[in-house]
């Protein structure tokens, strides 16, 4: 992947990527973790829902560039038992856009819809 890119949607359905389900009501509208240093790029089929009981809805799948996300500000270096790496935060906006963000008022990159 070219470093001017901070992340491509894959193919649906690519296999291999993590699955990460954010949950409005659980998450506070966001859903985020902890990625150890040693990942470059980071593979992850989102999906999203209101709350527990609601269908999970497919967002899209992603390859994303930590370096290049971090360097720009959308991601945020973090600490965890001990190791170095990041924090990825997606966030279900009052738009129903989801955007990946370091923190509320922080700058936000969109990277799909809740429909």
């Amino acid at each position: 992947m070219d470093s001017k890119f901070l992340f491509v949607r894959l193919k649906d359905g690519t296999a291999g990527p993590t699955g990460w389900n954010g949950n409005d009501k659980k998450g506070g509208r966001t859903h985020h973790d902890f990625i150890p240093e040693q990942k470059t790029f980071k593979d992850i089929a989102l999906h999203w829902r209101v709350d527990e009981h609601s269908p999970l809805r497919y967002i899209g799948t992603y390859r994303l560039d930590l370096l290049e996300l971090l360097n720009a500000g959308y991601i945020r270096k973090d600490v965890k038992n001990g190791k170095n790496g990041v924090r990825l935060k997606f966030v279900h906006a009052e738009n129903d856009c989801i955007y990946i963000q370091e923190d509320s008022g922080s700058p936000r990159l969109i990277v799909g819809v809740f429909e």
